[in-house]
């Protein structure tokens, strides 16, 4: 039901990544193994980057022997300059023809190389790349994004943490003017699933709300994993939620919950329920 908005992060076939990863990145056989799952589980989009260590060529191996999946990919301006010759490279590495999308890896980027995104419209008009976008993290940034025309795709951290009282009002004017909504942070990396009694103390602060979610959860018989997917997958301004895992087993249940995923609404309890104040914790950079 839900396959067709789901997006596979690779970050973690490529490093070491997740506040809850206990394993470390999978090897190069279990990653192949986690993609081919994906794609017969109907799921058509991966997310990478060349900073997420060796994803990329991770995916590139697995399109030698298989259907490519749509690429979403992002990446840093170096010396002030987007390098053309840097994205076929990566074209020729991930074994694909045209890219997706490609996102800017921070509004810092976008915002301090504004003159570059001509050379992604160039892309766009060569066919070797459909969308242009930018990964951006708070309310100033989105509002930016979404007052940029050339900016066709804005990804975004969403979940029943940082929800539609953060953020609602934002996404149905980015929905307003055509933008493409991409979510990622569904799981907060793993801090849902975490012990609450094992919050880092930076993160205490969160811990009611941690403490609200598992309630909610509780009250409408679910588990907190299914809470977090039913709730963003609900949102009819988001087009597709970006998620990872740490090894097969992990995608196997997610893509076993989506599946199942009871029918009824959690939208309305979560936004009066959770409405989160220490705003800046729910961005992981400021985690450190």
């Amino acid at each position: 039901m839900y396959f067709d908005k789901i997006v596979l992060g690779t970050v973690q076939l490529g490093l070491d990544y997740g506040i809850n990863n206990s394993t470390g990145k999978p090897s190069v056989k279990e990653a192949l193994s986690i993609l081919d799952f994906a794609q017969k589980s109907n799921i058509k989009f991966v997310d990478t980057a060349k900073a997420y260590g060796t994803a990329m060529q991770v995916i590139g191996e697995f399109h030698q022997q298989s259907q490519p999946f749509h690429v979403i990919s992002k990446f840093h301006v170096h010396d002030g300059v987007f390098n053309e010759n840097e994205f076929s490279h990566d074209l020729k590495i991930l074994n694909i023809a045209v890219m997706e999308a490609l996102l800017f890896h921070s509004f810092a980027d976008y915002k301090n190389h504004l003159q570059e995104i001509g050379k992604l419209e160039k892309l766009k008009a060569e066919g070797k790349l459909r969308k242009i976008g930018i990964s951006v993290y708070t309310n100033n940034e989105l509002e930016e994004a979404i007052n940029d025309e050339r900016i066709d795709l804005i990804q975004l951290p969403f979940n029943v943490l940082d929800n539609n009282n953060c953020r609602g009002e934002l996404l149905l004017k980015a929905k307003e003017k055509g933008k493409e909504i991409h979510v990622r942070s569904v799981f907060l990396q793993g801090l849902f699933f975490k012990n609450t009694e094992e919050v880092p103390s930076k993160l205490l602060p969160l811990k009611p709300y941690l403490l609200g979610i598992h309630k909610i959860a509780q009250d409408l018989n679910l588990t907190v994993e299914q809470l977090a997917l039913m709730y963003v997958l609900q949102q009819s301004y988001i087009d597709k939620v970006l998620f990872g895992v740490d090894n097969l087993n992990q995608l196997q249940t997610n893509v076993d919950l989506i599946q199942d995923l009871p029918k009824f609404e959690v939208r309305d309890v979560v936004n009066k329920t959770i409405k989160v104040q220490e705003i800046t914790l729910l961005n992981p950079v400021n985690w450190k």
